[in-house]
């Protein structure tokens, strides 16, 4: 037993050791074009890059027996590609599939690249052929949500057309099928045909808008979420294409201390995301928090748990309550909710001058303590060395005593006359015995 689980972590740890991830250069814009890709855009210097690159390794050996080739680029050498896949921060992992290119925005874990690249590979559409099998697929996806298309599969028809555009731009994000009426249970019921049904929590809903591509496309980008998801935060930072606005709530579902007000907490914001889902859905997008890093950076404070923070992704305004969450009731928690769709609660944050130079300083400072937190050595090289030799440079500027020209000359001119003085009164010098000549002043005396 013990041997067997000794062999195991060696097969892993020489696993590690042997694995390449193929570098790629210039010629990727060809090769691109030979199957499936998972690719990170790196650069050596980029603390994040190496942190990520035992994970990349892991995951290329998880990956290395499918269809999915694993290659590295090091954008520093190769920016004119990098520019190409529109690369804007280090590392960025993207799927390539021919033309079709998608962006992983979730954890970066071994878990989730893997999760994302086999999802990537995947057809955008998938069909359902029996009630069965939509059954098994609700099931499946019974804390997910799934886009289904319901009609005849032609591509004269435009819905049709679109959902196919949609479902392949949008594949990362959702799940796609088609399939006939027939398929569906008892309970679906359609106001027309073809059409497109969501399914969520439990429930479905019916898309009423025309079949063009960025109506039906900004649909499934506000529905693509459940109605209470519990989110990350490059989730929370994907929730901004929704155009709606965002009530965040943030507790600990594991803190003890707090346990009996947090079930309280959750319990009203199910209420309103779900059983009032008339009434706030248009509007309202609601998230569940682990903790409250992403609202302290949308802040630029320190937010204390359980809160309630309700943000505005286009003007950039947050809005909070007055009162804190353990006293907040359900029904003053609705009326928050509509006093903000209506203007009536004060707005804080936004885009204007000084916000921007709050900002300036907060990323500065958070940058600053997460180098820190991340190397006291790092930290004491960067800021630390540069502090000591401008000290020195300034204390030497300030501390140097001035030139006194004016002294100087003086100082050599007394200097020349007390040469002078001494000359005369110590008279003519004899000359050197080197010299084998006599000197033309003892020649005149003799």
């Amino acid at each position: 037993m013990v041997l067997a689980a000794f062999l195991s972590v060696l097969s892993v740890v020489f696993g590690l050791a042997l694995a390449q991830v193929t570098e790629l250069d210039f010629n990727f814009l060809e090769q691109r074009k030979e199957g499936l890709w998972l690719v990170e855009f790196y650069a050596p210097w980029c603390g994040h890059c190496q942190r990520l690159e035992p994970i990349y390794n892991q995951v290329y050996i998880h990956l290395r027996h499918t269809a999915i080739k694993v290659g590295k680029l090091d954008c520093t050498k190769h920016s004119n590609v990098a520019n190409m896949f529109g690369v804007k921060g280090f590392p960025t992992i993207k799927f390539v599939k021919g033309e079709d290119i998608y962006t992983h925005r979730g954890d970066r874990t071994k878990e989730d690249i893997i999760k994302f690249a086999l999802k990537a590979q995947m057809d955008p559409i998938n069909t359902i052929t029996s009630e069965g099998k939509f059954t098994e697929i609700e099931h499946y996806h019974h804390n997910e949500v799934f886009f289904m298309y319901v009609g005849k599969e032609s591509p004269d028809i435009i819905l049709y057309k679109k959902f196919v555009l949609t479902a392949r731009r949008q594949l990362i994000q959702s799940y796609f099928y088609v399939g006939e009426s027939r398929v569906l249970p008892p309970h679906v019921r359609m106001t027309r045909s073809p059409t497109v049904l969501v399914f969520k929590d439990n429930l479905y809903d019916e898309y009423f808008g025309e079949p063009s591509m960025t109506e039906l496309d900004d649909w499934v980008v506000k529905e693509r979420y459940l109605a209470y998801p519990t989110v990350t935060a490059n989730i929370l930072n994907e929730m901004v294409e929704l155009k709606k606005i965002l009530v965040i709530t943030a507790y600990n579902k594991e803190d003890s201390k707090n346990r009996k007000i947090n079930a309280r907490y959750e319990k009203m914001s199910i209420e309103l995301a779900l059983n009032q889902k008339r009434k706030f859905h248009n509007q309202f997008q609601f998230a569940h928090l682990n903790d409250s890093e992403p609202l302290n950076s949308i802040t630029m404070s320190t937010i204390e748990m359980p809160t309630l923070l309700v943000y505005d992704s286009e003007s950039q305004y947050y809005y909070m309550p007055e009162k804190e969450v353990k006293d907040l009731t359900l029904a003053e928690y609705s009326q928050f909710l509509i006093d903000v769709s209506e203007g009536k609660v004060t707005a804080q944050g936004g885009t204007g001058f000084t916000q921007r130079l709050k900002r300036i300083g907060y990323d500065i400072w958070s940058t600053v303590l997460a180098i820190w937190t991340a190397s006291r050595w790092l930290f004491l090289l960067m800021f630390g060395l540069p502090t000591v030799i401008i000290s020195v440079v300034c204390y030497s500027i300030c501390c140097m005593e001035p030139f006194d020209q004016e002294a100087a000359l003086s100082d050599a001119e007394d200097e020349d006359e007390d040469s002078h003085k001494r000359s005369k009164q110590d008279g003519p010098k004899p000359c050197p015995k080197a010299v084998p000549h006599k000197c033309t002043k003892h020649l005149k005396s003799e």
